[in-house]
């Protein structure tokens, strides 16, 4: 594998784990939808001004895509917010993201199975097994 499948784990993992130990460390006594407002108009802010220097072409967005959109931006506030409670909940930084891992993993495989005709080879497959193994041994109180 080269740099461009590597980069990008880097930057996800970086990203992970700041966003989860900040977060733990300020949920207790914040408002979580308030929180995520703060966040997200930071973040666009930011983000606008990578985009004038990383990126070239034209912005293209078609209405039909508006609706996908919006899902996406659901999906993000479900998994913040999500995480904000439950951290507020008392869960504890690896034991939630270890929990949360393989129940994604599994869900996206399946998914792709069922709609975009994606393969799960053996290997696959009992990566998928040990995910539900994994799951078995938590100690949720």
């Amino acid at each position: 594998m080269n740099l461009n499948m590597w980069m990008p784990v880097g930057l996800i993992l970086v990203g992970s784990v700041t966003y989860n130990l900040i977060l733990k460390s300020i949920s207790h006594a914040s408002r979580p939808f308030l929180l995520l407002a703060i966040v997200y108009g930071l973040s666009s802010a930011i983000t606008f001004v990578l985009s004038l220097g990383f990126e070239k072409g034209d912005l293209d967005l078609p209405l039909r895509r508006i609706p996908m959109l919006v899902g996406l931006a659901l999906g993000v506030i479900g998994i913040e917010v999500g995480f904000a409670f439950a951290y507020q909940a008392g869960w504890k930084l690896g034991e939630l993201s270890s929990f949360i891992a393989p129940l994604t993993a599994m869900t996206l495989f399946f998914l792709g199975y069922l709609f975009f005709n994606q393969k799960i080879s053996y290997s696959v497959g009992i990566g998928v097994i040990f995910g539900f193994v994994s799951l078995y041994f938590f100690d949720l109180k």
